[in-house]
């Protein structure tokens, strides 16, 4: 008599003689259940109910729920497993770069096809695109709340903007928005609203140590001798960028430095005493050596070998001309760095505001046609004044004619002063004792 063998997921009995399949308690399955309501679990090899079968969004792999919990990771924001760890779609890490995609009013007077878009260079159009640094000091979740960001703001294809991890930040992410023309920003600030309403969420930029707003010109829109200006413009007026910037002087010397140095008095002393011990070097050449002898003793006021820097008037380091030009700047931490096809304006102090940020943003394309149009004797922080009133530059404008008037003929002096004061220490003379002049 043949024995018969009963199916403990259909209850269908069938010749032992047949197939037979076991679960993972034992049971025995028929054929037709086996492939109708049952999974192989890639990792153990045994049969699950098909209810039970978990995938993974990253390998596409189907695991039993403890084979899961032993390889896979779980997800709470995708409601996913994944093998390889959880997803970092929302804030990317800091080397993350996207592909550009240039905002700007009209395309030969239609909107350009998305393809070509994303192929478009950007050309010698002027484009900023920010980047506001974030602290997180409430109670929600740092990137539940970056994800809602940009849902709100429609950028889950990193179109308008995304977000990354940044060093300095202690608990929060960076905030970097698409390239967009002065015509394109001036119609996208509403878009930009989400961004403004983090403080609801304890999310700060300005009250915090290190969080900055940076924003990063297209170098294509700047000629060489233009881009020297653009930067003779920040780096001979220290003082006026210092107000400007809204940074504690600690935090712009480190982040957004417009001085060759630091804004304290050059010490000469110590300049001796560094060449000094450079000149004592065993490493040093003779022939260097007597370079170095030459250049410290004949431009005692003017220093090559420290990035190219000379003391003004006021006894303070500032970058040459020529040191400008060849970029050759002490450091990242400058308030202009120059990094491939952007040139990068670094002191602002970091804000949620919406205003303040209008008005940081205008002053970027605002420096860009001041400098453009303006020869180096004259950029002066008065004919700043005049040429934001004049070009509609009215945030510029405001926050130029709400300084006291002695304060910009002083810092305007000082601009002359300094230019003077470059031939004077290049020339080897004591600018401190000339007075610039």
């Amino acid at each position: 008599m043949q024995n018969n063998e009963q199916c403990i997921n259909c209850g269908d009995t069938f010749p032992a003689s047949d197939a037979q399949y076991l679960d993972n308690d034992g049971d025995i399955i028929c054929e037709t259940c086996r492939f109708d309501d049952y999974f192989d679990c890639n990792y153990c090899d045994e049969l699950f109910p098909t209810d039970e079968i978990i995938y993974t969004h990253d390998t596409e792999e189907t695991l039993c729920q403890g084979c899961c919990d032993y390889h896979a990771e779980y997800c709470e924001r995708t409601d996913e497993y994944y093998i390889n760890g959880r997803p970092n779609d929302i804030i990317h890490e800091y080397s993350y770069k996207p592909d550009t995609l240039f905002h700007f009013i009209r395309w030969n007077k239609t909107n350009p096809p998305p393809d070509l878009m994303n192929s478009y260079g950007g050309g010698s159009r002027l484009y900023a695109g920010v980047e506001i640094e974030v602290e997180n000091t409430g109670t929600w979740d740092t990137e539940e709340t970056a994800e809602r960001l940009l849902d709100e703001m429609k950028s889950r294809d990193d179109s308008t903007i995304y977000c990354k991890e940044d060093g300095s930040i202690s608990e929060g992410f960076e905030i970097v928005s698409q390239p967009r023309t002065w015509s394109n920003w001036k119609r996208s600030f509403d878009i930009f609203q989400p961004v403004f309403d983090l403080t609801e969420y304890g999310f700060q930029s300005h009250n915090t140590d290190s969080c900055g707003l940076h924003v990063s010109l297209s170098r294509r829109a700047f000629r060489p001798a233009h881009l020297m200006r653009f930067q003779k413009l920040i780096y001979f007026n220290p003082d006026f960028i210092r107000v400007l910037s809204r940074r504690k002087l600690g935090n712009l010397l480190q982040w957004g430095n417009p001085y060759a140095t630091t804004k304290y008095l050059t010490n000469l002393n110590k300049i001796e005493s560094d060449y000094q011990q450079t000149k004592n070097g065993d490493w040093l050449t003779e022939r260097a050596e007597k370079r170095l002898e030459k250049e410290h003793y004949e431009t005692p006021f003017y220093r090559n070998q420290l990035g190219g820097f000379f003391v003004n008037h006021k006894n303070e380091s500032i970058y040459t001309s020529r040191a400008l030009s060849n970029d050759r700047k002490n450091g990242r931490g400058t308030a202009v760095n120059l990094t491939g096809d952007r040139v990068e304006c670094r002191f602002f102090r970091g804000t949620l505001k919406k205003e303040t940020f209008k008005m940081n943003l205008e002053f970027c394309f605002f420096a860009f046609d001041f400098s453009k149009e303006t020869n180096i004797d004259s950029m002066t922080v008065q004919n700043m004044r005049k040429f934001a009133q004049k070009h509609g530059f009215k945030r510029v404008f405001s926050f130029l004619d709400g300084i006291p008037w002695g304060t910009r003929e002083k810092w305007s002096e000082d601009y002359r002063k300094t230019i003077k004061s470059e031939r004077v220490a290049l020339a080897g003379s004591n600018p401190t004792i000339t007075g610039g002049v």
